[in-house]
């Protein structure tokens, strides 16, 4: 996931996320790695370990986004995707991020202000 949000790098020494999966998921398949990858760069934006109950909703918006880049690869394949699936999709990341107070980091680039452009050409902005 190609985003603005950037994890911090973590003290050394410190602990380690390690999301909960459920009994019998193999940590070793790729899917999970990513997985498990996102989750941990999530957790480490919030900027501490999460709390248990903060963990289930880390693993959501990590699976969320590991499901919308495998939508996003599908598509740059080729393959005919369903729009509205990649809607829904993107909103529920954005609610879920939005519920672990990570949605502040992804904000839109600003449009240039074309008066100050202008007045920029102009050299009257000194």
């Amino acid at each position: 996931m190609d985003t603005a949000l950037k994890a911090p790098r973590s003290a050394p020494g410190a602990p380690e996320f390690r999301p909960p999966l459920p009994p019998g998921i193999d940590r070793r398949t790729r899917p999970a790695r990513r997985l498990l990858a996102l989750a941990r760069e999530f957790a480490a934006v919030l900027g501490r370990l999460p709390s248990e109950t903060e963990a289930p909703l880390v693993l959501d918006a990590a699976a969320l986004a590991l499901e919308s880049e495998t939508l996003a690869a599908r598509a740059a394949s080729g393959e005919q995707i369903d729009p509205d699936l990649r809607v829904r999709v993107s909103g529920a990341l954005g609610r879920a991020l939005e519920r672990l107070g990570l949605s502040a980091g992804l904000t839109e680039v600003p449009k240039p202000d074309p008066v100050a452009e202008h007045r920029k050409r102009m050299g009257w902005d000194r």
